[in-house]
């Protein structure tokens, strides 16, 4: 089994997916990490499985499938993971990926984040300005297989259903100061200068981020250690560099 760190995922090693990376553009970088363009997954048997793991981000995903020889596009959005789920990409021929950084789906949804939490839903129950003109447009592009005119509709669209393009404050300014290794006193120092109480700061992340500030904690935790195992085979090391001091934690 390998570990994809730009997917996050498991998956055996002839599994691999073929994906291209594309970065936001500068309008919004602030609540988008990265798009993903994933393809070759209609070369895979049914029965092949890939791991998603547990995450503090949500996604939005656009995909086309294909069934009884008629092509189906959906557009979803898909909160973040407290557990893994397996999937198995079948019928799958092209699947688009946006996905946000800790918090950057709330300025799209009225939804508090923490209710899309371990759920896959239809982008026109959680999006708050959602179009069916733009479903339209990004599935003529996706079946043109025509990526540039798909970012520029979606990036279109992204832009113009929010008032600003930014994070809550106090998650911004959270991930600023401490990155992504959080840690449980650091979390109340930054309360504390922020201006809130530590019941204040556990709202803030669950509505923003999903999970509550321990379990954030622990998720950036576990993929920091993910990360770490492609350059040391010693768990020793790496459960030490990642904050894991004993079996409770």
């Amino acid at each position: 089994m390998i570990y994809d760190e730009d997917l996050h995922e498991i998956g055996e090693s002839s599994l691999q997916l073929k994906n291209d990376i594309i970065l936001p553009g500068p309008g919004l970088q602030e609540i988008v990490h990265r798009y993903f363009v994933i393809t070759s997954e209609e070369t895979f048997r049914p029965e092949r499985c890939w791991y998603i793991l547990p995450d503090n981000s949500a996604h939005l995903i656009f995909y086309l499938f294909e069934q009884s020889n008629t092509i189906i596009p959906r557009w979803m959005v898909i909160g973040p993971r407290s557990k893994h789920t397996i999937i198995t990409r079948q019928n799958r021929i092209f699947t688009f990926i946006c996905t946000f950084k800790p918090g950057g789906l709330k300025p799209l949804t009225d939804i508090p984040v923490n209710e899309l939490k371990d759920l896959s839903l239809d982008s026109y129950d959680v999006l708050r300005n959602y179009q069916s003109r733009t479903f339209e447009q990004l599935t003529l592009h996706a079946l043109r297989s025509d990526i540039a005119e798909f970012v520029k509709c979606l990036e279109g669209f992204l832009t113009h259903s929010v008032p600003s393009t930014d994070r809550h404050p106090v998650i911004q300014g959270l991930y600023e100061k401490i990155g992504d290794q959080l840690d449980r006193s650091l979390i109340k120092t930054v309360a504390k200068e922020l201006g809130y109480s530590d019941r204040q700061l556990r709202n803030i992340i669950q509505s923003n981020i999903g999970h509550s500030p321990k379990m954030v904690q622990k998720i950036e935790r576990f993929a920091a250690s993910l990360r770490l195992r492609k350059f040391t085979g010693n768990w020793a090391s790496i459960a030490h560099s990642s904050g894991y001091y004993d079996q409770s934690q």
